[in-house]
């Protein structure tokens, strides 16, 4: 499990750490998601598929899953998160699959901040994850601090970072050779997110240069804050060794239900997509 939760710094391990000894060969994507408005007045998380029902399509054009979180107390966190999700379902239908396929993922969330800062002024916006699965690897962009995890084997990584003034402390310390956690993680402004869809020139969002192999049994999940900031680790890799991935997402969504993290509790969506033959 990854020993870093919550920390803004998550390491991934090399390609040999977590690659198990599977013959790669074409397989199929089990999908599934939740979605809840918690205790708030709207849901403002918006998210979205693309070829989820093709196989055909997949094989040619792979699958495209988008999760989008309009962001709290700014103005038009829905408008925000449903033009992101539609953005970058829109630039993906025009994608050039032979081509640098990272390079139009961020493309497509330039676009898409650019689109949404036109539309705010700034003044709102949306955390942005989108993954494409394409002949058995995963590609993604993401901006804010939405999650975007990975279980294989029973380990579950988080593979994105998380783009709050909390992570980039961690960076300045970093470069000042400083690892030391002095006193940086008890200050209120850690959380506020620093990059996102809306902010207007959206500047190096996180992504893989190269793609990462996937194999079957492997299990993608996106999640807004509203999951991962109620479910410690090892609750979600409990509620992902269930046999199905619909269970899995009954299995969290009862856990947010339950769980009592006081009077208010943020809207909450998850994406889960399992790799089988």
């Amino acid at each position: 499990m990854n020993p870093y939760p919550n920390s803004g710094t998550y390491p991934v391990p090399g390609e040999q750490d977590m690659m198990p000894t599977v013959e790669i060969r074409p397989f199929t994507y089990q999908i599934s998601n939740l979605q809840g408005i918690g205790t708030c007045e709207r849901q403002e998380d918006s998210f979205g598929f693309v070829n989820a029902l093709d196989d055909e399509k997949i094989s040619r054009r792979g699958l495209l899953a988008v999760l989008a979180d309009g962001m709290g107390g700014m103005s038009g966190g829905k408008l925000a998160s449903e033009t992101t999700v539609a953005t970058m379902r829109g630039d993906f239908e025009e994608f050039d699959m032979s081509g640098d396929i990272p390079r139009q993922l961020c493309s497509a969330a330039a676009k898409a901040d650019d689109i949404v800062f036109g539309q705010l002024a700034g003044k709102g916006g949306s955390t942005l994850i989108a993954c494409l699965f394409y002949r058995e690897k995963l590609y993604f962009v993401s901006a804010g601090d939405s999650f975007l995890y990975l279980m294989r084997n029973g380990s579950l990584y988080r593979i994105n970072a998380e783009h709050n003034v909390l992570h980039r402390k961690f960076e300045d310390r970093i470069a000042d050779k400083d690892i030391s956690l002095r006193s940086i993680t008890n200050e209120r402004e850690n959380r506020a997110v620093t990059r996102y869809i809306g902010c207007g020139k959206l500047r190096d969002p996180d992504r893989f240069v190269r793609p990462l192999p996937l194999y079957v049994g492997d299990i993608v999940m996106l999640c807004s804050d509203g999951v991962a900031n109620v479910l410690p680790p090892e609750r979600i890799v409990e509620a992902l060794e269930s046999p199905s991935v619909d269970e899995m997402c009954r299995m969290m969504n009862a856990e947010i239900s339950d769980n009592p993290t006081g009077q208010y509790r943020d809207n909450y969506t998850a994406l889960l997509i399992r790799c089988a033959y």
